[in-house]
Parts: C-alpha cells; sequence; structure tokens
C-alpha cells in the first residue's frame, strides 16, 4: 500500500493520520512502525491489544465507540482469522455508528479514503493473520 496523502491539518492542528503501510505484521502510521494490531481514532494511534485465539471482546471496542465515530472499521487480519462475534456489531450499530469488516489490507485503503472524504472514522486492525 502506498502512502496516499500527509495527515490532514485543521487550524495548524492534525485532526486525523493516514496508514501510510501494511504488509503482514507492520503498520506504518504518522512515521511511526507498529509491529502489533493498531487502534486508530481522530489523530491517535496506539499498539492495540493482543488477541489470544483471534477473539474480539466487546471491551475491545469502548475506547472507539467514546470517540463518537460515524463509522468503525476492523481489519480481521491478513487472511481474515478474526472473526467478528454478531454480538459486537450489533452492539456497535446500536449506537448508530456503521460497522466496517474487511481483511486488514482492504480495511486499511477503506480507512484512508474514508477520512480523505471527511468521514469520523475509528479503526481496530490487526496486524497478523
Amino acid at each position: 500500500m502506498e502512502k496516499s496523502c500527509e495527515n490532514i491539518l485543521y487550524m495548524g492542528v492534525f485532526i486525523f493520520i493516514m496508514i501510510e503501510h501494511y504488509e503482514f505484521g507492520e503498520f506504518i502510521v504518522d512515521g511511526k512502525k507498529y509491529k502489533s494490531n493498531i487502534v486508530l481514532k481522530g489523530s491517535e494511534a496506539k499498539e492495540g491489544k493482543y488477541l489470544p485465539g483471534h477473539q474480539l471482546r466487546i471491551d475491545d471496542f469502548l475506547p472507539l465507540i467514546a470517540y463518537k465515530p460515524e463509522i468503525i472499521i476492523i481489519g480481521t487480519g491478513a487472511y481474515g482469522a478474526v472473526k467478528v462475534p454478531k454480538e459486537i456489531i450489533d452492539y456497535i450499530e446500536k449506537r448508530k455508528i456503521k460497522v466496517v469488516i474487511e481483511k486488514t489490507g482492504k480495511a486499511c485503503e477503506t480507512y484512508n479514503s474514508l477520512i480523505k472524504e471527511g468521514k469520523r472514522v475509528a479503526a481496530f486492525l490487526h496486524n497478523t493473520c
């Protein structure tokens, strides 16, 4: 995935960051390399928690929901190994937040595209399988 644009500035403050690169096991976001799952919201990128058995829980999404995005993107890994339980989807959608679930490479592209459109987006992206 090629770097498609710079961070978006508003009145001199970064309000959103872009995913510059993704390959199996590694992200580059805002010039910083991550070798873990990542969580993105607004101008913040941070390491996401390790997922034993590729199991997600509602608690994993509470910080993303608190950000009040229009859309939460879930990257399920390079091969789609992370399965998203229906309870999580329902929980998020009850809060009037759209959920997009894709393999991580595609999820990165979708995230960048939606940010460029000016959408308020948050993401949980799995870095490996």
